[in-house]
């Protein structure tokens, strides 16, 4: 999978912000973008967060995987980009941020 900085493996901070900068620069269907937001999709918690580092659970830090998903013009969102965005959401809502 050729994902941002593939060299040493995927990494939501700097994926996420560079998937969201390229998104802002036009290239939202470039493949390297389009396989980094899929890869945001599958990777978030299970309680609607995203992790830095390996864990299990979402940390406030994650926000990168939110922002670059909420960069996706909104009628061209799927259904799994929509529930991400939700989850990503009420991680936020929930801990009253």
């Amino acid at each position: 999978m050729d994902l941002v900085l593939d060299r040493w493996g995927p990494e939501l901070c700097v994926s996420g912000n560079v998937a969201r900068s390229l998104i802002r620069f036009g290239y939202r269907d470039h493949p390297v973008v389009r396989t980094t937001l899929r890869w945001l999709v599958d990777t978030q918690k299970a309680d609607g967060g995203w992790h830095c580092f390996r864990s299990r659970t979402g940390t406030l830090d994650g926000w990168e995987g939110l922002a670059a998903l909420a960069e996706i013009p909104e009628p061209e969102r799927d259904g799994d980009v929509r529930r991400a965005l939700e989850r990503g959401a009420e991680f936020y809502l929930s801990r009253r941020l």
